[in-house]
């Protein structure tokens, strides 16, 4: 069965995660780990997105992030196609070094935020990486310890969790902390790596008994929550395709091109030129984004008729990759 396409709406909540190829190390050391975190900073810099738990293991990382105006497909590609760049030139190693795809599983906020949260900060106790919540208090490599105060990150979002378990900090850390060590021993919950009826439902015992009364939910392996939030999402992606449709039967890109740069009051020849004036450049990364994501055009199109190079269209689309 074919995969299903990734879901890339802003605004939403998705638990990341991101493997080695074969499973191979993509964290070896210190400097590997550093070098992502610094990344994954800039990368959320100067968006609305916030991360609110991340874990670097050896061979894979979880990443918790709700998006602002940057599409999600636009923060995970300038993070992982720099790393793995630099990866490659400190390892002395070529090839790809992620999988062919990240899983980005979109999820219901109020259910399960501080339930992943807590899954994910306690990746390392699980595979017996620190012993207990003691070592995982000091652990640099989850969001944990930024949650306790002992590391500082200015990019990972803590006063929105921490608001839910107490008014004063020191009250809030301390309930917090108790409610992350209740999760060491519920183990690994499969429901949190995918989306799905089964998964959201509780089980499947749960959704046994849903067919039993007779109700029946909406699910999709790429969402997880429960029925009317899988029903909002996959509406939402309805209404796009409409529009994405539409678009094709009446556009090609030099139509886009006209209707891009008199929405902006431009001539289409300034859009095409060079140009660092901020409208310009917001006008060149809409006419990118629509392009390529409502025409299905790639960035090689782009390249010759903005003559610009490759990485100049992937800060284009970056930069401006919103939902539209």
């Amino acid at each position: 069965m074919p995969r299903q396409a990734r879901i890339d709406i802003s605004g939403l909540l998705y638990h990341v995660i991101l493997r080695g190829i074969e499973r191979r190390d993509i964290f070896p050391g210190k400097e590997d780990r550093g070098d992502f975190i610094n990344r994954l900073s800039k990368n959320l810099e100067g968006d609305s997105a916030k991360c609110f738990a991340w874990a670097l293991m050896s061979n894979h990382a979880h990443l918790l992030i709700r998006t602002g105006e940057k599409k999600l497909s636009g923060i995970m590609r300038g993070l992982l196609s720099g790393y793995a760049t630099k990866f490659n030139v400190r390892h002395k190693r070529s090839g790809h070094l992620f999988q062919n795809r990240y899983k980005a599983i979109i999820c219901e906020e109020e259910a399960y935020l501080l339930e992943l949260i807590r899954y994910i900060h306690l990746n390392p106790v699980r595979a017996k990486i620190v012993a207990d919540m003691k070592g995982l208090d000091d652990y640099e490599w989850t969001g944990h310890a930024v949650i306790m105060g002992k590391s500082e990150k200015g990019w990972q979002e803590t006063g929105e969790v921490l608001e839910r378990f107490g008014s004063s900090l020191s009250m809030a850390r301390a309930n917090y902390r108790k409610f992350a060590e209740e999760g060491i021993g519920l183990g690994k919950q499969s429901k949190f790596n995918g989306g799905g009826l089964i998964r959201s439902a509780g089980g499947l015992l749960e959704v046994l008994r849903n067919r039993k009364d007779g109700t029946i939910e909406k699910a999709d392996e790429r969402i997880l929550g429960g029925g009317e939030f899988v029903e909002s999402i996959l509406k939402v992606l309805e209404e796009k395709d409409k529009i994405k449709d539409k678009v094709k039967r009446e556009l090609d890109v030099e139509k886009l091109a006209e209707k891009v740069s008199k929405y902006y009051g431009l001539k289409v020849s300034r859009v095409k030129g060079e140009s660092r004036m901020r409208k310009i450049t917001k006008a060149r990364a809409v006419f990118v984004n629509l392009g390529m994501d409502y025409l299905g055009l790639n960035g090689r199109r782009f390249e010759k008729e903005l003559k610009v190079s490759s990485s100049g269209i992937s800060k284009l689309y970056r930069r401006w990759g919103r939902t539209y």
